[in-house]
């Protein structure tokens, strides 16, 4: 996130059309498919924050970091990274994201449509829990991609409200496993944010 911040304060310094900036802070309620390190991903909750710039009228560049947190299970008999769990066991999978790419937002007054998609780097903590206590593995970082849209509604010059969708795909995987996860979710969001 350090990096990505000095990114965008670095470009808003040399690039006087960037100086139209946004700081968005969201929540949202997942619902999630896949499967990651033999654990079936199912739903769960995540925050993310995000920062833009304009570039041109109708166009930002955005770059955000977001945690979604989601439940998981591997079943009775099932393996998970290499390991045969005959109970079954409850499991908490961590999406960590890092993401940039572009907004297209037109102006129609105060309340406005938005689009945007990107790329995203990605980490995933998957945790198997027990009676005992809990082990995580952490994946090692991949490329996905996320599409969203929604609308902005603005109380004020400074102050937006903007709900809507999310959507993003990722291939985590873990030294522990041979081959790929599969990890994608729906989210619903709601985002608070300051234009200055």
């Amino acid at each position: 996130m350090r990096y990505l911040m000095t990114l965008f304060a670095l470009g808003a310094a040399l690039f006087p059309t960037l100086a139209n900036a946004q700081v968005e802070a969201r929540a949202g309620f997942a619902i999630a498919n896949g499967t990651v390190g033999g654990a079936e991903v199912s739903n769960g909750y995540g925050v993310s924050l995000n920062v833009q710039f304009d570039v041109l009228p109708v166009i930002d560049l955005y770059g955000a970091f977001t945690r979604y947190t989601l439940g998981a299970e591997v079943p009775a008999g099932g393996e998970s990274l290499g390991v045969v769990h005959p109970q079954g066991r409850d499991a908490d999978v961590v999406d960590l994201a890092y993401s940039v790419g572009a907004k297209f937002a037109p102006t129609f007054g105060p309340i406005m449509p938005w689009v945007k998609v990107g790329g995203v780097y990605d980490e995933v903590e998957l945790k198997l829990k027990d009676e005992v206590g809990s082990v995580t593995y952490r994946s090692e970082g991949n490329f996905g991609y996320e599409a969203a849209g929604g609308l902005s509604f603005q109380f004020t010059p400074l102050l937006s409200v903007t709900p809507g969708i999310l959507y993003r795909s990722a291939s985590p995987s873990f030294r522990e496993e041979a081959g790929e996860s599969d990890l994608s979710f729906w989210a619903i969001e709601l985002g608070v944010a300051y234009n200055y």
